[in-house]
Order: structure tokens, then sequence, then C-alpha cells
């Protein structure tokens, strides 16, 4: 599994590297991501949630783990801001966040860089989200290889 202080920090630094992200947020589940979303956070915001580990290696000879990611893109919707047009334009704003988020990890794969270079690009998987715990947006799954426990 991967050290969560890197993990963390990668998804800090993502902010700094791709434009119309705000802030960034890490969770370990629904009920702190709740927590967390009364707390000041500024929008479009990235959360990114504890990644889940198995074990990948038949021997102890050469231990690796698969990874399993998650992270969201997300900006607060109020109940008034809810129709169609609203929806589709905030949504189209994310997607195109979400797009660069997902480049920038396939870079760092390319270039070797933790925690992506073991990133399986064929294990993206992007879901939209409507009025998740008051927010809209979409979020990314996927998968990564780490080298040892």
């Amino acid at each position: 599994m991967i050290s969560i202080n890197t993990y963390r920090q990668y998804w800090k630094d993502m902010v700094t590297r791709i434009t119309g992200l705000e802030d960034q947020i890490m969770v370990a589940n629904e009920a702190q991501l709740k927590n967390k979303l009364t707390k000041d956070v500024k929008y479009p915001l990235l959360v990114a949630t504890v990644p889940s580990a198995n074990p990948n290696s038949p021997d102890a000879d050469n231990i690796k783990e698969s990874n399993t990611g998650l992270f969201f893109i997300l900006t607060k919707v109020a109940a008034s801001d809810r129709d169609e047009d609203n929806y589709v334009s905030t949504m189209e704003t994310l997607q195109q966040i979400t797009k660069a988020v997902k480049e920038a990890m396939v870079k760092d794969k390319e270039e070797c860089k933790a925690p992506m270079a073991g990133i399986k690009i064929n294990s993206f998987h992007q879901d939209a989200e409507y009025n998740y715990l008051g927010h809209d947006g979409w979020s990314v799954s996927f998968q990564f290889e780490t080298h040892g426990f």
C-alpha cells in the first residue's frame, strides 16, 4: 500500500497543476466527507479517498499490491440553481477539470512519477455525481500497483 502522506501530497500538488481546481481534501469514507464539506473549502474541490489495497503476488520474493483509488471533482450547488441549463454548464466545466486530472495522472505514469507510475490506464471508470451531499460533479475510480506492503 502506498504511504498515506505520499498519496495526500500527490493530490495536494494536483491543485497547483490543474487550472480551475481550488482546493483538495482527503477522506476515508462518506461520513468524513460530509463532515469536511461543512468546513471552509473552496470549489471546484478535488476529494481523494484513501485507497484500498490487495496483495498481488504469488510469493514473498516480489511483493506487489493492487490499489484502488477514487477521486471526485465537486462543486456545491444550491437547490435554486438545479435547472437543466445550469446542471449541464456545471458538469461541462467540471468534466474539463476531471479530464485534465486524468491526463496529468497518465503523464505521471509516462514519467514514472510516484504514485502513478503503476497506474493501469484501462482501469479508469468515471461517473456523474448529482446532488451528492449537495454537490454535483464527477467521480473517477482507478487502479495502480505498488511494490511491497
